[in-house]
């Protein structure tokens, strides 16, 4: 028979552990203490409706959050599964279940026995309060906006207390990898850059800063919905949320006002990118360098390090990608209109590079592609 509990009766333990004992108790073993006294029920506890929320008021969506059922097989295939999941058995874990997505509300007072997902990746965001992200080596303050994505592989854990709000979503890496691809299509330098850091095997983070505001909210409510319907289309659904999550990431990266007073140095780089991407045609180092106010040999170290490309490889690559593009689909267009559009005025040297990268010259590129 099906054994069930709520995300609040777990936290009310956690808590009672807290100020009884300062004992910092584990998701997991609260799970099992609950059974030990029969305090888990046969009836599977009906989760409210998320709509309910005003998106202002943080206590009523942590009520919400505290009727979500939680069952006890769901649990046990958790940890049947942990050789998947983790690295190290002994790791606790805040999954409420073995599935491609997840959200929830970090727990108060955690133990810090470190988390290892190991195909999953994990997702915080402050939306109260304050939180400490313990990591192997460094510890980070978060505050309120703060959003951090940790990839496979990096071990954690998070301290906070029973004030503070923060989100955590878990997907899994094929997931995550899904929803970017969306998200990036019209740019493979940004793409090219979140690809490096998430199939990274050591595991690395990205932090990134995106104001609490009752749009925000509002996607988050609209994953708890999907998450607690979780009917045939709700996965789908979710991730389109996560999309729209995502695209705001990079929206408010690109926006260095904010960036400058949040010191986000992963903003900071996909803003860099972002506008390399968007101004190729035309930009040099120099003007680069002015526009985001750093010293070009500085700047050049920067970009290498993100990219492993010099700034110069970066901007003839995007240069000839874009002309590959028009000489495919611009039948019409003159060599030499397609020179100026991708950013070469002598027409005879765009030809020159061109055929030092595909080999081809652009003339023979079209009628290959036209004979395709």
């Amino acid at each position: 028979m099906e054994k069930y509990t709520t995300i609040g009766e777990l936290r009310q333990l956690i808590l009672e552990q807290e100020y009884k004992y300062k004992h910092h108790l584990g998701f997991i073993e609260a799970i099992y203490i609950l059974k030990s006294k029969y305090k888990l029920t046969e009836i599977r506890p009906t989760a409210n409706d998320f709509f309910m929320w005003d998106l202002i008021d943080f206590k009523q969506l942590r009520l919400l959050v505290d009727s979500i059922p939680v069952s006890l097989s769901s649990i046990t295939k958790t940890v049947e599964n942990w050789p998947l999941l983790f690295k190290n058995k002994s790791n606790e874990t805040s999954l409420l279940t073995f599935a491609d997505v997840q959200i929830s509300l970090e727990m108060p007072y955690s133990p810090d026995d470190r988390i290892i997902l190991s195909d999953y990746v994990t997702n915080l965001y402050v939306l109260k309060g304050q939180a400490t992200l313990h990591l192997n080596n460094k510890q980070i303050l978060l505050s309120c906006g703060d959003f951090i994505i940790l990839t496979p592989g990096t071990s954690y854990y998070v301290e906070c207390d029973e004030n503070d709000y923060i989100i955590n979503i878990i997907l899994q890496n094929k997931n995550f990898h899904y929803i970017w691809e969306s998200v990036l299509k019209q740019n493979k330098l940004l793409a090219k850059f979140i690809n490096t850091i998430t199939d990274s095997a050591t595991g690395k983070i990205m932090q990134f800063f995106l104001p609490v505001t009752i749009n925000t909210n509002q996607i988050i409510q609209n994953l708890f919905s999907e998450f607690i319907l979780n009917d045939k289309f709700s996965i789908s659904n979710f991730l389109s949320f996560m999309q729209i999550l995502y695209a705001n990431l990079l929206r408010v990266a690109n926006n260095r006002n904010i960036i400058n007073k949040t010191k986000s140095e992963t903003s900071l780089k996909i803003s860099l990118l972002q506008y390399i991407q968007k101004h190729y045609q035309t930009l040099t180092l120099s003007k680069l360098a002015d526009e985001f106010h750093y010293n070009p040999a500085y700047l050049s170290r920067m970009i290498k390090q993100i990219t492993n490309n010099d700034f110069s490889r970066i901007v003839t690559e995007l240069r000839i990608e874009e002309a590959k593009r028009l000489l495919s689909t611009e039948l019409n267009w003159s060599i030499s209109k397609i020179a100026c559009e991708v950013g070469y005025k002598n027409p005879e040297y765009f030809s020159t590079i061109f055929k030092q990268w595909t080999n081809k010259s652009p003339r023979q590129y079209r009628i290959s592609r036209l004979n395709n």
